[in-house]
């Protein structure tokens, strides 16, 4: 089965690390509960200054509604507003699965 892998890096300042690792935290039911989630795995760096997480889903279009759904509506307005501070700076990278 051929699948879509989305891969995100979210860099904080040390003072929100504690707040933006609970949002990832708070995020995950958000995905685990949307339709084409297959799974997710999250890291934290050694040197403590960002995580990244490896999302798969059954299809884009899958992930695309996610990242619309009413469901990350409060999500994102503490996301927003700790983008908007400057303190958290986050990168997003899509994929589909080469090799079975």
């Amino acid at each position: 089965m051929k699948t879509f892998f989305v891969e995100t890096k979210t860099y904080f300042d040390k003072e929100v690390r504690d707040k933006a690792i609970g949002l990832a935290e708070k995020a995950l039911p958000i995905f685990k509960a949307q339709h084409g989630f297959i799974s997710i795995v999250q890291f934290i760096s050694e040197d403590d200054t960002h995580m990244m997480s490896l999302i798969e889903w059954q299809t884009k279009a899958d992930h695309e509604a996610c990242m619309r759904s009413p469901d990350f509506s409060n999500f994102n307005d503490e996301w927003n507003e700790l983008l908007e501070s400057g303190q958290l700076r986050f990168e997003l990278e899509c994929y589909d699965k080469m090799l079975e």
